[in-house]
C-alpha cells in the first residue's frame, strides 16, 4: 500500500512538472507543433508577431519588352516553365534596370509577400556597411565585446563584428534543425531569441574557417542595434526600404516588442527582392540614389579565405562555360536573387521546396537567350 502511494504521489509531481513546463513553454511548443513544414515561404500569416518596415513605394518598376532587353522570348518562357515545375510561386527577370518577365504560379497573388528565409542575412550585411558609413560602427575589427559586454571577459569577446560576418566566429554551430533542444531551434521559436544566441560556447578562436551559422547572423543583428541605439526594423526601414521606394515589409519578432530574427525573415514581394538586386547590381545606388557605399559592395563580394563561394553574408558562384561569375541572396527551400552583371540581370525566384533543383539552370536559360 504504501509503495503503490509513493508512486502515485511521483506520477502526481511528473505530472505537474510536466503541466508547469509546458505552460512556461507554450508558445515554444506551439509554434513547434503547428510549423508549417510543407509551406513555410507562402504560409506568411503563420508569422506571429510581426513588426512593420515601412516602404515608400510611389511608382512600380519600369517594364520593357523581351526584344527591348534583348532576351529571346522563348528563353524565358523556358526558363518560367522550369521555375513552375520546381513550385516556384512566383519568377521575375529584370535587365537593366526594366522588368522583362513577371510570373506568379500555383495562384499565388504577385501582391501577397513570401518569406524570405535566408535571403534576410544579406540585408543585413548591407546594413552593417551603412553603419560604417554612419559611424555607428568604427571598423569591421570592432570586437563583438563592445556591443555585448556580457562577453567582455572570456574569449569569444574577441569575435570581430567580420568574424559574424564571413560565418568564422569559432562559437558552436547552430545544432541539428529536426533537434528541438538545438540552439537553432530554440532560437527560431522561442519567445528569447537573444539566450541560445548568447549562451553559445566558443569552440575554437575566431578566424580559423568557415563554418555557416545562422545564430551568427542573429548576434551579428544584436550587436548592430546595440551600436546604433535602433530597432532592427527601423533600421531595415529607414536605410534601405525607404530609400528603394519598396512597399511596406514585415520581419518575425520573437515576442511582441522582441528581437527581430534577422537571420531569416522578412516578409516582402519578389518586386522589392528585385530592387535589392538592382541596387547591389548597380554598386549600391537605385533610380539614381546612394543608397549604400560602392565600396561596401565591393567588399561584401569579396571572397571568403575559407569558402570561395562566400563573401560578406552574400553567396558568390563561378559560373560555368555558359553562366559568368553572379552573386546571390541565399534563402532556404530556393528562395533566390541572382545578379548578372556583366549581363545586367537580376532574377529572383521565390516559392516552396524544389524537387529536382539546379542552381544554374534559370541564369543559364536566361543568359542563353540574351542577343549577342
Amino acid at each position: 500500500m504504501r509503495r503503490g502511494r509513493t508512486l502515485l504521489i511521483l506520477l502526481l509531481a511528473a505530472g505537474i512538472a510536466v503541466a508547469a513546463l509546458a505552460v512556461a513553454h507554450r508558445v515554444f511548443l506551439g509554434r513547434l507543433l503547428t510549423f508549417p513544414r510543407d509551406t513555410p515561404i507562402l504560409s506568411v500569416d503563420w508569422y506571429e508577431p510581426k513588426e512593420a518596415v515601412p516602404g515608400a513605394f510611389s511608382a512600380p518598376l519600369p517594364t520593357a519588352t523581351p526584344s527591348e532587353a534583348g532576351i529571346a522570348p522563348a528563353a524565358l518562357e523556358r526558363a518560367a516553365r522550369w521555375a513552375e515545375e520546381q513550385r516556384s510561386a512566383a519568377l521575375l527577370v529584370m535587365r537593366d534596370g526594366r522588368v522583362v518577365l513577371e510570373r506568379a504560379f500555383a495562384g499565388h497573388d504577385l501582391e501577397r509577400p513570401t518569406t524570405s528565409y535566408s535571403m534576410a542575412k544579406t540585408l543585413l550585411g548591407l546594413l552593417v556597411g551603412v553603419a560604417l558609413r554612419e559611424g555607428a560602427l568604427a571598423s569591421l575589427d570592432e570586437p563583438v565585446a563592445t556591443f555585448v559586454p556580457e562577453w567582455a571577459d572570456d574569449a569569444r569577446g574577441r569575435i570581430r563584428i567580420d568574424d559574424l560576418l564571413r560565418m568564422q566566429s569559432g562559437l558552436e554551430e547552430d545544432g541539428d534543425r529536426e533537434d528541438p533542444f538545438s540552439p537553432m531551434i530554440r532560437t527560431h521559436l522561442s519567445e528569447d531569441a537573444a539566450a541560445p544566441v548568447l549562451a553559445r560556447a566558443a569552440v575554437e578562436p575566431p578566424g580559423r574557417r568557415f563554418e555557416y551559422r545562422n545564430l551568427d547572423s542573429q548576434l551579428l543583428a544584436l550587436c548592430l542595434e546595440r551600436a546604433t541605439g535602433e530597432r532592427y526594423a527601423a533600421l531595415l526601414s529607414t536605410r534601405l526600404w525607404r530609400p528603394l521606394g519598396a512597399r511596406d515589409a514585415a520581419i518575425w519578432l520573437d515576442r511582441d516588442g522582441g528581437s527581430a530574427k534577422a537571420y531569416c525573415c522578412v516578409f516582402a514581394r519578389a518586386r522589392d527582392w528585385a530592387r535589392v538586386g538592382e541596387m547591389m547590381r548597380l554598386g549600391g545606388a537605385f533610380e539614381g540614389r546612394r543608397i549604400v557605399d560602392a565600396d561596401w559592395i565591393e567588399r561584401m563580394l569579396e571572397p571568403s579565405p575559407f569558402e570561395p563561394r562566400y563573401g560578406r553574408h552574400v553567396w558568390r558562384h563561378a559560373g560555368d562555360e555558359v553562366v559568368p561569375p553572379f552573386f546571390y541572396l541565399d534563402g532556404g527551400r530556393k528562395q533566390r536573387v541572382w545578379v548578372v552583371r556583366s549581363h545586367g540581370l537580376v532574377v529572383v525566384r521565390v516559392g516552396e521546396r524544389a524537387p529536382d533543383w539546379d542552381e544554374l539552370a534559370i541564369v543559364r536559360t536566361i543568359v542563353d537567350g540574351i542577343d549577342g
